[in-house]
């Protein structure tokens, strides 16, 4: 039977620009810098595009599956100037370089991925939240996960 793991304890790290898709080029990363004090990690992973095509002879609606998108995955943090993750991120999301990304789940699982961050913004809120700021990964490999 399968036990549910909590988000809680999860880590996401960033690694250099780009070496590889494969999941022998992630594992070669070194090293890994770790982002901290996340707050929040949207969702992410494949969402097919769905080709339409019209038949006039049985007046149907024909699809097929195109192609995948894995997502721009939100990465909000409470702001950290000193943070080394943070900084590495604000660093990439000056460029227009790709960069590999791990997250492991509290329970071990380990998410592989790559692609630019798009967006470093900052979200001050009222006199009683915490200066954050949000990142966005612009998702453009296939995600690796545990099969």
């Amino acid at each position: 039977m399968s036990i549910i793991s909590a988000v809680a304890n999860t880590k996401l790290y960033i690694g250099d620009v780009t070496a590889g898709q494969e999941q022998s080029d992630y594992e070669a990363v070194d090293p890994w810098t770790e982002v901290k004090d996340l707050a929040d990690i949207g969702e992410f992973g494949d969402e097919a595009n769905i080709i339409e095509y019209e038949t006039i002879d049985d007046a149907r609606v024909k699809k097929a599956v195109g192609t995948r998108n894995a997502g721009d995955l939100s990465v909000t943090v409470a702001r950290m100037e000193d943070d080394a993750g943070q900084v590495a991120m604000r660093a990439a999301a000056k460029t227009s370089n790709h960069y590999d990304f791990k997250m492991v789940l509290s329970n071990g699982e380990i998410f592989y991925f790559t692609g630019p961050i798009s967006s470093a913004r900052n979200q001050l809120g009222g006199a009683n939240d915490v200066t954050q700021t949000v990142f966005t990964v612009a998702i453009s490999s296939g995600v690796l996960e545990p099969t």
